[in-house]
């Protein structure tokens, strides 16, 4: 009847004033709350509508559990006192809108009969004060969120404990604080209305055994380093005592062991671009935990969320000819983790032989001949390449090519006939890179011998033809004719440039007389000649009288 009486009352009372949200009281468990000195002293924040009653809400304590398994879900509230409780349970609500509970009782319970919960053989879901204090299980899955409220109806100081049938199927994770080791957790017990605080630790872990700190602590807040179990007992007006849990796990924090290298693909026409990231485990990972898992990402932000892994890892495809990619280590948990970068690129490197042999004329100290060869041959064997990307070296074998050592000097000194050997190397990928080769054949120069004068006689009839090759003996002197070969121009720049020739030495004179005619001599290749020049004359005899 007092109960009735007390509805009654309660409905008229309006709720205008508000401590705080449900979801800022709620208390995360994850087992039974057996001997904790479990008070229910606070008043409700929000009406509690159980369907069947609406609670007096005067004195609670507000609790949260996740389900990681299935399970049929009961509990019982045991007051260490003939007191009575009340209770309310919903599953999967907004903490900030709860609205109607899923399992409640209001039961006024009789001598012996003060505890109270869901039990496995009840079939009510909701009980007014002329309940049994048991109500029906409920069927949870892996997912559903619990949030109880327990009510002590009566005014008379106690705790209770609270016990679960099946604590196995409880998701701990939600009780845990999770910090990475070299940390430093503070835990916060703070209480508006507390008188003191004592700080406690349970020891061994696992034990159910609190002991205090030494000396003591005493602070509204406790920071720790090491994981344990934490106990806060907060010392309330008319002797009240509530307690606060803490469960802090410290986890190994990774470290990237050494820095990831960049790995480089040579783009050689058939190569597709396939790159093995999983090269870096071992220079991350480290002695570390085989443990430990390293995934590879895009970007930095996918990398510190451990969202879109590249998978799989060891053949990925570069987009581009380069890119950056996040490597991330981290320990089974998931809560530690170290990141950092590396580059990846797929360049290409070509080498085009000059023409060859290439002749060298011997133009200087005898059977020495300095050449620069890079301001020669580089436009060549590079080929339209970039020569800012790339880098051209000249070697005495091939040996020197492939490792890129003992470069030539330039100039370089060319004796007689010799094989050089190219690198062209790609200046952003070092490792990418192609050789060639060609021949330097030094010539000896012609010499252009000097020759003579040719002269004609203007008789009127004549045509002023001339036969310039008459001066290929004098040119030639005692050189092989075999060897060499020898042209004549009419201008000088002509003969240099080996344009315009006189085709077929045969020269129809321009007068006036006399006309300078210019001759090369050069070799058979082209490359190494001589310059001389003569007069052909064309005059007219005059009889004396």
């Amino acid at each position: 009847m007092k109960k009735l009486i007390l509805l009654i009352a309660l409905t008229l009372i309006s709720f205008s004033t508000v401590q705080a949200q449900v979801c800022d009281i709620l208390i995360p468990i994850c087992d039974s709350q057996d001997g904790l000195q479990n008070n229910a002293i606070d008043p409700s924040p929000v009406t509690i509508d159980t369907g069947c009653q609406i609670l007096s809400g005067t004195r609670t304590i507000w609790f949260r559990l996740a389900i990681i398994q299935a399970t049929n879900f009961t509990f019982q509230i045991e007051p260490t006192g003939s007191v009575d409780y009340d209770f309310a349970v919903w599953v999967n609500a907004d903490c900030n809108n709860l609205g109607v509970a899923d399992r409640a009782s209001y039961d006024a319970p009789a001598v012996g009969e003060y505890d109270t919960g869901l039990n496995l053989i009840a079939t009510d879901f909701c009980e007014t004060a002329v309940g049994d204090g048991q109500v029906q299980f409920l069927s949870l899955v892996p997912g559903d969120e619990v949030i109880i409220v327990v009510d002590r109806f009566s005014n008379t100081p106690d705790v209770f404990n609270l016990t679960f049938g099946d604590p196995d199927a409880f998701d701990c994770s939600i009780v845990q604080t999770s910090a990475c080791d070299g940390e430093t957790v503070v835990l916060d017990a703070t209480n508006p209305n507390a008188l003191g605080y004592e700080w406690f630790y349970e020891n061994p872990i696992g034990s159910g055994i609190y002991v205090p700190f030494i000396p003591a602590e005493t602070s509204p807040t406790l920071s720790v380093t090491t994981t344990g179990n934490y106990k806060a007992e907060i010392y309330l007006p008319l002797g009240v005592t509530d307690s606060e849990f803490f469960d802090v796990v410290f986890y190994p924090q990774p470290v990237i062991a050494s820095p990831p290298l960049d790995i480089d693909i040579c783009d050689d026409g058939t190569n597709p671009g396939i790159f093995d990231l999983t090269e870096n485990d071992d220079d991350v990972r480290g002695g570390q935990d085989p443990l430990f898992e390293i995934t590879y990402h895009n970007n930095q932000l996918d990398a510190i969320n451990d969202s879109n892994p590249i998978i799989p890892p060891n053949a990925y495809p570069i987009v581009g000819s380069s890119e950056i990619i996040w490597v991330r280590i981290e320990e089974p948990s998931g809560t530690c983790y170290a990141i950092d970068f590396f580059e990846i690129s797929f360049a290409a490197a070509t080498a085009t032989a000059p023409a060859s042999p290439h002749y060298l004329c011997d133009v200087g100290v005898l059977g020495q001949e300095p050449i620069n060869l890079n301001t020669t041959f580089d436009t060549a064997i590079l080929n339209g390449q970039d020569p800012a990307q790339y880098t051209v070296t000249y070697h005495a074998n091939p040996a020197d090519a492939i490792a890129g050592t003992n470069p030539l000097s330039q100039p370089h000194v060319v004796t007689g006939s010799q094989f050089i050997f190219v690198r062209v190397e790609n200046n952003t990928v070092p490792s990418c890179y192609a050789t060639t080769q060609f021949n330097l054949i030094l010539v000896p120069k012609p010499i252009a011998n000097p020759p003579v004068d040719l002269y004609q006689c203007d008789y009127g009839t004549t045509a002023g033809v001339f036969n310039l090759t008459d001066n290929d003996a004098n040119i030639m002197g005692g050189q092989d004719p075999t060897l060499l070969t020898i042209k004549y121009y009419q201008t000088y720049q002509d003969s240099f440039d080996d344009t315009n020739e006189i085709l077929g030495g045969v020269h129809i004179i321009v007068p006036p007389s006399p006309q300078t005619i210019y001759a090369r001599i050069e070799d058979n290749t082209g490359s190494c000649f001589d310059l001389t020049d003569f007069k052909i004359y064309f005059s007219r005899a005059i009889a004396g009288i």
